[in-house]
Parts: C-alpha cells; structure tokens; sequence
C-alpha cells in the first residue's frame, strides 16, 4: 500500500489562501485533506466522515477554534486536534490545553513543522485506534477460566 495516505486530516481555516497552502502542503506529503472555511463547515464535514487529525485556526468567526474543539470532544475524544493562531495568548492556550488539543502552533507556520506537527498526531490517532481494537477484542474473549 505504498499510495494510502498517511492520514485524513480536516482543515478549518477561514482565511482561503492559507487553507490553501496548508492544503498543498499536506497534500504534496501523501495526506488525504478535506477544507472547511469555518467551524459550521466543519461539523458538517465531521458528521460524514471521520479524520485523523483536525489542523484548526483559533480566531474565526461564528465558531472559533476553542468552541470548534469543545463540540469536537462531545464527538470524539481520541482525535488529535492542532489549533492555529496568529495571536498567541496565555488564555487561548489554557483553553486549548483544558479540551485536550495535541499541539498549538503560531502564524506564520514553517511547512516542515506544519507536517511533522500532522504527522505526528496521524500516527498517534493509529496507535489510539489499535489499542483501542485491542482492547475490544481482548474483552469479548472474557477472563480465563469463563466458558
């Protein structure tokens, strides 16, 4: 399976040409991407499909990043979430940290970091998804001795 992509990763950015170039870049590194422009889109995009990694800016409007991550963990604990932000302040990352985002990256993001950063939550989200296999098969065979 040398062509599967490394992982589904969900953009939400609403600034087009850095959802764009976050896009080719991720893209151009064998990951399969879906865009959202805003947090709406999103959910909506969520509720079709399941992503390995949701890469997320923080200032958006309508939903931002921080509400976006709240309803996500309503959704799905073990997804990595990576939030964006051109404005870094103590009480964004405080958020961030409280539900549970992987990583929070600072504007303007340099493409090595921004795919390492992607990278890495793929394939923490694989080792979450197989213990978590494991964990089901190794409950349906019961305790030793049963049967």
């Amino acid at each position: 399976m040398e062509n599967a992509p490394k992982g589904r990763v969900l953009i939400v950015e609403d600034e087009t040409a850095l959802r764009h170039a976050y896009a080719r870049m991720l893209e151009d590194r064998g990951f399969s991407v879906k865009q959202a422009g805003d947090g709406e889109q999103a959910i909506e995009a969520l509720a079709t499909r399941a992503y390995d990694v949701i890469l997320s800016d923080i200032a958006m409007p309508e939903m931002d990043g921080i509400q976006l991550l709240r309803e996500l963990r309503h959704r799905d604990l073990d997804v990595p979430v990576i939030l964006i932000t051109g404005y870094p302040t103590v009480t964004a990352a405080v958020e961030a940290v409280e539900f549970g985002a992987l990583q929070f990256l600072v504007k303007p993001i340099d493409a090595k970091v921004l795919v390492d950063a992607v990278g890495t939550a793929a394939t923490r989200r694989r080792i979450a998804m197989l213990k978590r296999e494991a964990a089901d098969v190794t409950s349906d065979r019961g305790r030793p001795g049963d049967g």
